[in-house]
């Protein structure tokens, strides 16, 4: 991908897979698992996400941002997948995107300064792509919102709320009175869960009903970046592994049982990260038909992380099942991820019903 980016952003790539490897390498993202009591928000993490950059890749230069496109900042979130980056660091991108496709110029211009230099962190409810259980009167909201990613330590939830015109974006201060908060478990131990709940706490809309659609297409896009760097780093652990590993005087990956089911990864992953490419680029140019191929991408992303996660715990053999190898944070991870802003079958539909609207 490094031969389609200008050198400033495959630098910035590089830059941020060898601040990963000193700094918070594999090891690290393990040890902060196994701490489930802990919030999941290490400080290093972050501030080197502030100072590299990383929250403010999509926010506009006007509003303190990079203003980078989606074909650029894809590479760059792939990066952060491969090294399981633990933290709010793509909740608080999510959060951003939000603002900027749905938000007022006041609001963007309040909010989208504070989220790009990491001062304020945000959050998004609805990932499931299911508008949430609250009752909206005027501008206060009551109900469940689900678990919501690192709201323990975020300011501000942005939420998908039904109405009669479909679902709308709302903006909610999470240090609002009415708002309670209780931690969850979550399978990907680089994620931590909170369940919330409002009661009668006043939110600001951020838009009308299509934004919401516009969207799940960026989260999709966004997801699917991060499954795909995720998958290839599984690919390369599991040929390192295969490669070096022996029974009976040779390396079990010259079998065919075992490298078929690697190619057969890799060669998703290959398919999946095209994919990915060519949708950021159709939505950097606003092509009405954009969200297709997001759910394109994130379909084959979905895929190759499935498959290349399971090789990869399957592959390492009874090595591969312990908590102590790395192999499971790449499974749990992909298969979070997998059901974020729409699984296979979803984005799947989608293409497929609009395919058949446009031939009646």
């Amino acid at each position: 991908m490094a031969a389609n980016l200008s050198q400033d952003n495959a630098l910035a790539e590089d830059t941020a897979e060898r601040w990963i490897e000193r700094n918070f390498d594999l090891r690290a993202v393990l040890a902060l698992t196994g701490d489930q009591a802990g919030d999941g928000h290490p400080g290093q993490v972050w501030n080197a996400a502030r100072e590299l950059g990383w929250l403010s890749v999509l926010v506009p230069e006007a509003h303190g941002g990079l203003g980078l496109s989606y074909a650029d900042t894809v590479g760059l979130l792939q990066v952060l997948g491969r090294g399981l980056l633990p933290g709010p660091c793509m909740s608080n991108v999510l959060a951003a995107e939000a603002i900027k496709v749905a938000g007022t110029e006041e609001q963007k211009s309040k909010l989208l300064p504070e989220l790009a230099s990491g001062d304020v962190i945000a959050t998004v409810a609805g990932s499931n792509l299911e508008p949430l259980a609250v009752q909206s009167r005027t501008d206060r909201l009551s109900g469940d919102c689900g678990t919501v990613p690192f709201a323990r330590i975020s300011q501000y939830l942005i939420a998908p709320v039904s109405s009669q015109r479909g679902p709308s974006l709302r903006l909610v201060d999470l240090r609002a009175p009415g708002v309670k908060m209780v931690p969850m478990g979550s399978v990907d131990g680089t994620w931590r869960l909170d369940t919330v709940h409002l009661n009668n706490v006043v939110s600001e809309s951020l838009g009308s009903p299509g934004a919401w659609e516009q969207f799940i297409a960026r989260g999709a896009l966004l997801t699917a970046a991060d499954l795909i760097g995720v998958a290839s780093r599984a690919i390369e652990i599991t040929v390192d592994y295969v490669k070096t590993r022996k029974q009976f005087g040779k390396s079990i990956g010259a079998n065919q049982g075992v490298k078929h089911p690697i190619v057969d990864a890799y060669v998703a992953t290959t398919m999946a990260r095209k994919g990915l490419l060519y949708a950021a680029q159709k939505l950097d140019e606003n092509a009405p038909d954009a969200f297709l191929y997001c759910s394109v991408a994130k379909a084959k992303a979905n895929d190759a992380a499935r498959e290349a996660t399971s090789s990869m715990i399957q592959f390492h053999g009874a090595m591969g099942f312990t908590w102590e190898h790395t192999a499971h944070l790449f499974f749990k991870r992909a298969k979070r991820q997998e059901y974020e802003f729409g699984d296979t079958p979803y984005h799947r539909e989608r293409v497929a019903l609009h395919w058949l609207e446009q031939s009646t």
